[in-house]
């Protein structure tokens, strides 16, 4: 192999104390930092974000891409106040998301404190309506605990 075709081994999964290599808690905090300039340069409150890459892009949690294009999950992102909150099931990935993503502390909901309704064909519309309605109240009393309940509020569905 020519010198020229060696690459340096800066980027992969191993960190090493002899080589600066990607900071992610950096990267982490630049893009929540850019998402909040953002967001303050639009006068926008808070952000209901739904588009898959986009959740990683602010949260950094790792989900399944195979339903990336359905609004099956969303991350709440308020404005001036840090990381999103995400949403998890406890008895199914709270544990997980807890361990692998500690930049989230506090900011990792179950479903008792901010419900995920999944859009069902199927599902009676008197349940969907019920579930709904108590995601807008939580979605609510986080905005309102923040200060941000009369500003406006984004969709990021697609």
């Amino acid at each position: 192999m020519k010198p020229e075709e060696m690459l340096p081994l800066r980027f992969g999964q191993g960190n090493v104390d002899w080589q600066q290599r990607i900071n992610w808690e950096e990267l982490r905090k630049k893009r929540v930092a850019r998402a909040h300039q953002f967001m303050a340069k639009w006068g926008i409150g808070s952000a209901i974000i739904y588009n898959h890459d986009r959740r990683r892009y602010l949260s950094s949690v790792w989900t399944h891409p195979y339903g990336k294009h359905l609004p099956y999950n969303f991350v709440l992102f308020i404005r001036d106040a840090g990381f999103p909150y995400v949403p998890v099931e406890k008895n199914v990935d709270a544990q997980r998301v807890i361990e692998d993503c500690p930049w989230l502390k506090g900011r990792i909901l179950t479903e008792d404190e901010l419900l995920q309704p999944k859009p069902y064909r199927y599902m009676p519309p008197d349940e969907a309506k019920r579930k709904w309605a108590i995601t807008a109240r939580q979605v609510k009393g986080l905005l309102k605990k923040h200060g941000v309940a009369d500003l406006p509020i984004s969709v990021d569905y697609c």
